[in-house]
This record gives C-alpha cells, sequence and structure tokens, in this order.
C-alpha cells in the first residue's frame, strides 16, 4: 500500500466477468488427452512387489523376495499410510513417461532415481535399451496404487506441449474478447488477424478469479485474486483511497483488517474490475461458520455448495481439505479458487492428500501454497473466531500421514492447547483433513497416529469439537473422555465421488452417517451450539444442539 489519493469511480469494468466465471466454455482446457503418434501405453507387463509403511520420502529400493504379482492398470489396494511398489521390464527409447499414482509417485529406472518434471507426473527416460521400472506409489488415503503409465517420445511430447500452449493462448484470447464490455473495442479486434489481437489486448489483462478472503495461519485475513499475467495492480475503494499491489506470477495479495465493510475495483494496465463487496466480519460471541470438505474436482456439485453456502450468509468458511482432486494439475486452483469466492465468506482452508497430489518429492504442495498461502507461512495454524478458537493441523506434511513428537507442528499444537488464551475459548475446535474416526469408508476406521495424537487432550477438556473430511460422507459421534465431551465430525460432501451408500466399516459406531453431498452450518452462541447439515437442495438431512 503505497498510496492515499482520490480513485476515480470507473463506470463500467473493462470485462463483464473474470476468465474461469464460466467454465462451460473452458472444457477443452481441462481435457488430458495424450498424443496418439510414438506412443505407448504401459497398461500390461507389471509386477506388483508388495508394500511397506517405512516413514519418509527418501528410501532405497528394497530387496524383494520375490518376482511379484503379475497386475494390470489401473490396480489399487485398500492399504492406507503405505509405499506400493512395482515394476516392469521391456524395451523403451529415450522419450518421457506419464505416471499417474495415487496419492504421488516415484521412479527408478535400471536402479537410478529419476526426478518428476516441473511440468508434472512427467519422467525423462535416457536409455535407449531394455529397461526395469520401479515405481513406488505414496497412498495417503485408504486405497490407492498405480493407476495409469504412457510412454511418449520426446518429440511427442514436445509437440503435445506445445498443442496445450497453444491451446490455453487461443482460449484466453477469445475469453478474453467475449467478455470485454467496450462493443467499439471489439469491433475493432474482430478486423485484426490473431497476432494483432494478441498485441492490442496486451495491455488489458484479463482476472482469472475474482478476489476472495483467505485467513492466513497466523490469523491475519487477506485479499486473494490471481490475473492473467504479473505487474502491479491498483486497488480503489469507495472512499477514495488508491493502493498499489504487485505480484510476479499473477498471484495477488492485499491485507485487510477485521470489521471493515469493502467495495473495491482493481486497475490493471488499461483492464478495470469491480466493484467487489467484502462484508468482513468482527469476530464477536456468536459466530456462524460453515464447514465442508473434499471438493475434490467436483466442480459441478462444489459450485452449488458454494452458492447454498452463501445463502445462509455465514461470517467464516472452513474448508476441510482435498479442496481439488490433483493439486499439480493445471489451473486446479484458479478453479477452486473462483467457486469458493461465491461463498461470500473468509476461508480458513485445510490441506488434504489430494492437495498434495503430485508433490511427493518432498511434500511441498507449490502450488497450493502458491495460490492459496501466504509465502513462508506453515500450513498449520491457529485461528481465534470470536469465542471460538480454531486450531489447524496438517498432517499430510508427514509420510505416513502424521503429526510426530518434537516436530515443528507437535509443538506448536501443545504450546496451544495448554496455553491460557486456548483455555479460555469458549469453543475449542480442532480442524484436520484426516479424521480419528470413521465409519463410512469400508476397510476404514480413521486415523489411530491422530487419535493417539489427540486423545490427552481430549481427556484433560481442551478440545470441544474434532472436524475433519477425507471420507467421502456426512458422520458425526460423540464421545465422552473422563467426563469430557467430544464432538467429531466428517462433512467430506462437498464435491468428490460419495462413499458406496450399501457398505460401511463395522467399527466405529457413529451416531450418524449420511452418504449425501451436503455442507454444514455451526452456529456458535456463548453457551450453546447449534448445527445444521445440508443436502444440495437446501434441505436440513441432519441437526444437533447443545445448550447449558
Amino acid at each position: 500500500m503505497i498510496s492515499s489519493s482520490c480513485f476515480e469511480k470507473p463506470t463500467s469494468p473493462t470485462y463483464g466477468e473474470v476468465f474461469f466465471s464460466d467454465e462451460s466454455k473452458l472444457i477443452s482446457l481441462f481435457e488430458m488427452s495424450f498424443p496418439q503418434k510414438d506412443t505407448l501405453a504401459l497398461d500390461t507387463g507389471w509386477q506388483y512387489l508388495g508394500a511397506d509403511s517405512i516413514p519418509g520420502m527418501e528410501q532405497p529400493i528394497p530387496e524383494f523376495t520375490s518376482e511379484g504379482e503379475a497386475v494390470t492398470l489401473p490396480h489399487k489396494l485398500v492399504l492406507p499410510n503405505h509405499s506400493l511398489w512395482y515394476s516392469w521390464k521391456g524395451n523403451l527409447d529415450g522419450g518421457v513417461l506419464f505416471l499417474d499414482g495415487d496419492d504421488g509417485a516415484q521412479l527408478w529406472v535400471n536402479g537410478e532415481r529419476v526426478p518428476r518434471s516441473a511440468d508434472g507426473e512427467f519422467y525423462r527416460i535416457e536409455h535407449e535399451e531394455e529397461v526395469q521400472l520401479i515405481v513406488r506409489v505414496i497412498n495417503n488415503a485408504v486405497s490407492g496404487g498405480l493407476k495409469k503409465a504412457f510412454w511418449m517420445a520426446e518429440s511427442s511430447y514436445l509437440k503435445w506441449m506445445t498443442d496445450r500452449k497453444e491451446l490455453l493462448d487461443s482460449l484466453l484470447l477469445n475469453r478474453k474478447i467475449e467478455l470485454l464490455t467496450d462493443s467499439g473495442l471489439k469491433v475493432q479486434l474482430l478486423e485484426l488477424d490473431q497476432k494483432d489481437r494478441v498485441e492490442k489486448l496486451a495491455d488489458y489483462p484479463i482476472m482469472m478469479t475474482e478476489p476472495i478472503i483467505i485467513l492466513g495461519s497466523n490469523g491475519e485475513p487477506f485479499l486473494r485474486w490471481q490475473s492473467e499475467k504479473g505487474g502491479e495492480s491498483i486497488i480503489g475503494r469507495e472512499t477514495g483511497e488508491k493502493y498499489s499491489v504487485s505480484s510476479k506470477d499473477g498471484i495477488f495479495t492485499f491485507p485487510i483488517e477485521f470489521g471493515e465493510v469493502y467495495m473495491i475495483w482493481i486497475q490493471q494496465g488499461k483492464s478495470l474490475f469491480g466493484p467487489f463487496h467484502f462484508n468482513q466480519a468482527e469476530p464477536a460471541d456468536q459466530i456462524r461458520l460453515a464447514i465442508w470438505g473434499d471438493s475434490q474436482g467436483g466442480w459441478k456439485t462444489f459450485n452449488k455448495i458454494s452458492q447454498e453456502i452463501a445463502s445462509q450468509n455465514p461470517d467464516f468458511s472452513l474448508g476441510l481439505g482435498d479442496l481439488v482432486n490433483n493439486g499439480s494439475q493445471p489451473f486446479v486452483y484458479s478453479r477452486f479458487l473462483q467457486v469458493a469466492s461465491q461463498m461470500n465468506a473468509p476461508q480458513i482452508l485445510i490441506p488434504g492428500n489430494h492437495d498434495y497430489d503430485g508433490f511427493y518429492e518432498d511434500l511441498i504442495a507449490k502450488e497450493m501454497e502458491r495460490h492459496l498461502f501466504l509465502p513462508g507461512q506453515k500450513r498449520f495454524g491457529f485461528q481465534i473466531l470470536g469465542s471460538v478458537g480454531v486450531l489447524a493441523l496438517d498432517p499430510n506434511v508427514n509420510f505416513p500421514v502424521s503429526i510426530p513428537k518434537g516436530t515443528e507442528q507437535q509443538i506448536l499444537m501443545d504450546s496451544i492447547l495448554t496455553s491460557e488464551t486456548w483455555s479460555n475459548l469458549r469453543w475449542k475446535v480442532i480442524a484436520i483433513h484426516q479424521p480419528p474416526y470413521s465409519q463410512g469408508w469400508p476397510g476404514y476406521h480413521g486415523e489411530l497416529s491422530i487419535r493417539e495424537t489427540l486423545e490427552p487432550y481430549f481427556h484433560r477438556g481442551l478440545i470441544d469439537f474434532v472436524i475433519a473430511g477425507h471420507t467421502h460422507d456426512y458422520e458425526r459421534l460423540t464421545l465422552n473422555f473422563s467426563g469430557n465431551s467430544v464432538h467429531f465430525l466428517i462433512v467430506g460432501g462437498a464435491g468428490g465421488g460419495l462413499e458406496p451408500k450399501d457398505k460401511s466399516s463395522d467399527y466405529p459406531k457413529m451416531d450418524r452417517v449420511i452418504k449425501e453431498h451436503h455442507f454444514g452450518i455451526l452456529d456458535f452462541g456463548k453457551d450453546s451450539f447449534n448445527l445444521r447439515v445440508f443436502n444440495l437442495e437446501g434441505e436440513i438431512i441432519d441437526q444437533f444442539i447443545e445448550e447449558e
């Protein structure tokens, strides 16, 4: 923020909408079709070698006692928090290998580790002879395995990447022309060839997403939006102030204060956007919290969920992880930001295992961090929302998922949960992706490591709620620990595929299990709470009230 001067209120924005406002116009952008020439689908010839639960991302190839079991792809096993190992032998020329492993993959070629490409799940094959591929698939969910392997000649890969770049450029240009509000400029552009159109619109960058309020892990709110390109943007407020915000990569951040009502315009180059309205609630004794999780690429459903949440006028929104389906795919977080912006509420966003997909070399989810968090901040942190404390945890920073003793996260967690500040809060909430208890996912009972980490605090009356996702349904359970009630909620139905309705685990016995897409509204009062859970039609499917 560098200046305060009169901002001339624009009569209309340069573009009628942001780039991702209507995804029906952009379907081809998200299709993952591989080239046909000089390619080979490696669906057969694989051996499943076995599994281990050795912690950490760096480990040598294990010594296997047998050649393994012959499998075809896709291959999945119910084996949570394990590394699954595969081998393949055959002739491959030099080229590029695409690997799709749930949740992530690592590759060795003839015993040598091959790093993942910065472009995605692509690995360069230098050998031009018989090769042995060893693949480690990291399963941080319940079921996982190697889903797809695809080889491309170098020339085919480069052409495919060029074609995708040209597709993006074409979509970007056509979308910008379509959304222009200046009819005179639009007529001029239609009379030019494509190169001249691009040059003419270079000074008119388009916003990819609308601004959204996010609460950083330090509890401070900020506005976040994505533009077509980096540079300088000018924020103009209705009150006349003008602020300059810069970005190198098109991800813009503008810090704001609690309790202020904003009407802003955003100017970049010759483009004007807005007005955008924000009513940033001041945390108080009465808090309405929207809770949801596992939007996970179900964009049509998540769009509906976001609109329904907005109709409930929440003060804050809590997203419980698996915000996207594969965190390394292009534009997934751009799409997420645009859909979530419709909730019209400040967001507290919790990472899930799928948000780390594609980044299992070092468990640093670069795209998630770039789009959703502030530089240098941790993915776990503490928020105070009036009478409600929310401690956000991220066990996905470790493999297998856990919060080991002595780690920075565990030390921070303990210092907060045993602090006077936490003790004085009326409502104490743990927000985490993987639940300590779950019944609706066949073969899954919740995370033992999370139960063992949190249970001592349950007995001391230091936690009232544990709210999670991961299981794609709604679940509720209340347990008593040394006279202290703890409410466990799973709200994993914001878009991902639902768990099978006719199958569940034998234990634990949850109080409610409902397998519908849904979201929750938690109204916290000074001495009471009211939980309502809604389906896609806005109907209440569960309600739970506690009063004192």
